[in-house]
């Protein structure tokens, strides 16, 4: 998929279609030679043009540089993947081997941008002047961070059998021998109800989880595993090797609070709701874990811990904040041992959906900024088959 990637990006963001052709080995040819020709003909009689010396050096030094760009382009061109495809077939030198994409998997977390957030006077001075939304995106890379996500690692192999899982679980769901596609809103209830299967919380907890849209869904699930994340860790052994799959909960739960904040359109498919639940949620922390009263990450933890829940408070009926409900779910999730297994298959779930309803143009941008783990799984959905159970909306 990464090789897939590559040549997607190459297609959709480079000249290569065009320069890779003869036409544009000619053309190519064509301009290196007149460069040449220009920089061999000034050099023979620059005399006669009468130049200073400050406007020759300059002269010289765009014809000269104008050479060397064109000679990276033909290396650059040479090392594509287009050419070694075409050139070096089924070879598995070391030296034709490099990334196609940067392996970065970006990270932010509701406690971390809650405790960083700006005091009361600099966010009305910024509304005042109308930059609210620069100061939030200021403090949204100010709490970023990344880890890498290697194409080797066991936690491809534990998304690869979800995703195969997924596959067969709707295939088993088509209630008639004409259906090939489900609605959206079939397959999210379809593979909630397979993911839910297995966990020892209260049928009160289960229906308030079953109730959750999406985006109610995504920062639930995110704020109950950064308050489970203190846990022991557990391990899932597979034919490739161990993961840890408190590590992989953490991972993606962050990846997907940091596409939700700071990639809206990689989730506006599916996030037509987000910004009143985030603000509600986060004015409800505010109301409940006072920033004066805490120091760092660890303290709002343990604040948001011992909130008490009180789920069918009709003055809460109307509010989206879903804070009391992470805090309830995580509590029950940590009563005996954290089912972080179970909890690897919610976030898989939960990505998986998101990647197949992002617009496809979306995707189509993602390589020419390092690719994106969505824009992986997207792919490997449609690999599996699984793309053909969602119906074609763009």
């Amino acid at each position: 998929m990464e090789i897939e990637l590559s040549l997607l990006y190459e297609v959709l963001h480079t000249k290569l279609p065009v320069v890779g052709c003869m036409m544009g080995y000619i053309f190519r040819f064509i301009t290196m030679c007149c460069i040449l020709v220009a920089l061999l003909s000034f050099s023979l009689f620059k005399k006669y043009y009468l130049l200073k010396q400050l406007d020759m050096w300059l002269t010289y030094g765009l014809l000269i540089w104008a050479f060397v760009l064109d000679i990276i382009s033909i290396v650059l061109l040479l090392s594509s993947d287009w050419i070694l495809a075409a050139h070096i077939q089924n070879t598995k030198s070391r030296f034709f081997k490099k990334r196609r994409w940067s392996r970065a998997v970006s990270q932010l977390n509701f406690i971390t941008y809650y405790v960083s957030d700006y005091p009361s006077l600099l966010k009305e001075v910024a509304d005042f002047l109308r930059i609210r939304g620069l100061l939030e995106d200021i403090k949204g890379i100010r709490c970023l961070s990344s880890k890498d996500f290697k194409e080797d690692d066991p936690e491809w192999r534990f998304i690869f059998e979800e995703v195969k899982e997924l596959n067969e679980f709707l295939n088993s769901k088509m209630t008639a021998p004409s259906q090939t596609v489900l609605d959206t809103k079939q397959v999210w209830l379809y593979g909630r109800e397979r993911v839910l299967q297995g966990f020892t919380i209260s049928n009160e907890l289960i229906n308030i989880v079953e109730e959750l849209d999406y985006t109610k869904s995504v920062l639930t699930w995110h704020i109950a595993t950064e308050l489970c994340f203190e846990g022991v860790d557990q391990t899932f052994t597979s034919g490739n090797g161990s993961i840890s799959h408190r590590k992989f909960c953490k991972l993606l739960s962050d990846y997907m609070f940091y596409l939700l904040v700071m990639q809206p359109a990689s989730m506006a498919a599916v996030s037509v709701s987000w910004k009143k639940v985030f603000e509600e949620t986060l004015a409800e922390t505010a109301l409940y874990v006072r920033r004066s009263s805490i120091s760092n990450d660890e303290d709002a933890h343990e604040k948001i811990r011992q909130l008490i829940p009180n789920f069918r408070n009709p003055e809460r009926d109307i509010s989206r904040s879903v804070l009391f409900a992470a805090s309830e779910l995580a509590k029950q999730l940590t009563s005996n041992s954290t089912p972080w297994e179970q909890m690897s298959k919610v976030w898989v779930h939960l990505m998986c959906f998101a990647a197949m309803n992002c617009r496809p143009h979306v995707h189509a941008q993602q390589p020419s900024k390092g690719g994106e783990l969505l824009t992986f799984v997207w792919l490997l959905m449609n690999h599996l088959g699984l793309g053909t159970h969602f119906s074609s909306r763009y």
